[in-house]
């Protein structure tokens, strides 16, 4: 996935529909990915402004079922152009390239993009309020005697 340096111009926004191999991801994971770019400057450099959107099959920690979620993440990538100092701008991502160049290539940031949206925690919507079990087998009868001195205390304080 590149952007052709025509469209390298403030205001120029572009979308993506592509398939989840496209950008090296798992098909069977991955799916609907929208990604829209858009160019900016910021001072006399080009910030392209990524916004990346797609459907991620996850398997829930808690009931280890598989779902669906919609992910999306953005991110800022300046393009610097070869032997130029770097502005100060909040951007995730800095890109070099000559100016005569013919394309940027935006698939990796994109790619990362999307992974980094993916969640730590996959909780299926239907599990989210689940009583789950927080004690596991049969009751103790009793404490084992080398707890009763800790035992002691907490009932001390």
């Amino acid at each position: 996935m590149s952007l052709e340096s025509v469209e390298l111009r403030p205001g120029t926004r572009r979308c993506f529909l592509c398939e989840a191999s496209a950008l090296g991801l798992d098909p069977d994971r991955f799916s609907d990915l929208n990604i829209e770019v858009s160019v900016e400057t910021e001072g006399e450099h080009l910030v392209l402004s990524l916004a990346a959107e797609a459907d991620v099959t996850l398997t829930c920690d808690r009931t280890l079922d598989s779902f669906v979620q919609r992910i999306s993440r953005a991110c800022r990538i300046l393009l610097q152009p070869h032997g130029s100092q770097a502005p100060n701008c909040a951007c995730d991502e800095a890109i070099a390239y000559q100016p005569l160049q013919r394309a940027v290539d935006v698939t990796t940031a994109a790619r990362d993009t999307l992974l980094l949206a993916v969640p730590h925690r996959n909780v299926a919507p239907h599990a989210r309020h689940l009583d789950l079990p927080r004690v596991f087998g049969a009751p103790e009868a009793g404490v084992a005697p080398h707890w009763t001195p800790l035992q002691r205390l907490n009932q001390d304080s």
